[in-house]
């Protein structure tokens, strides 16, 4: 439970000279799990020139921004966050011949809290498959082609709050081709 972020300078109105960096500071209160910070100039998420540090509880972040003509009128916005599902990256489809072994790890950008659970699904028949966060099949058989989700999930349970799970997934094909056939011709 975030119960405060508070913004360094707090004035509205910021004279800045063009091209000359600016620090803000960015606090949050004392929240489990540790909060992320995200910058904002107007709507649009600001990158880079930020960093962020979490002791006690409390998370702190500077952003050294550089100001140009064309961001005047423009808001800076620091917003606190303490539950950040993760997010699963992009898997590559995997082909594989019959009685091989395929592994396909699902690669993550980890949330808050970092601590994940897995889930490997086929796609076909919505039967759980695996719950580590590498799918390996030894001795692949033809009727294992298909499509396989891959689901992360975290368990966030702020305090004074209701806890929820953050999700995402993604899938992948792996294609079984057939054995080659070798004849033996005399």
């Amino acid at each position: 439970d975030i119960k405060s972020v508070t913004l360094t300078p707090k004035t509205d109105l910021i004279s800045v000279i063009e091209n000359v960096p600016q620090i803000f500071r960015c606090v949050t209160s004392t929240c489990r799990p540790v909060a992320t910070i995200s910058w904002y100039l107007g709507s649009t998420q600001i990158t880079s020139g930020n960093e962020s540090n979490s002791l006690q509880d409390v998370t702190t972040s500077t952003l050294n921004y550089t100001f140009q003509k064309r961001h005047q009128d423009k808001r800076i916005l620091c917003r606190g966050s303490n539950g950040v599902p993760p997010v699963v990256k992009p898997l590559t489809n995997v082909t594989v011949i019959e009685e091989g072994t395929v592994s396909v790890v699902c690669e993550i950008t980890a949330g808050v809290p970092s601590k994940n659970d897995f889930q490997w699904e086929r796609m076909s028949d919505s039967s759980k498959v695996s719950m580590e966060q590498t799918l390996i099949f030894a001795n692949i058989d033809r009727k294992q082609t298909g499509y396989y989700k891959c689901t992360a999930s975290n368990y966030m349970e702020p305090t004074r709050h209701d806890a929820s799970v953050g999700i995402s997934s993604n899938t992948v094909y792996i294609d079984v081709q057939s054995k080659p056939i070798f004849e033996n011709s005399q």
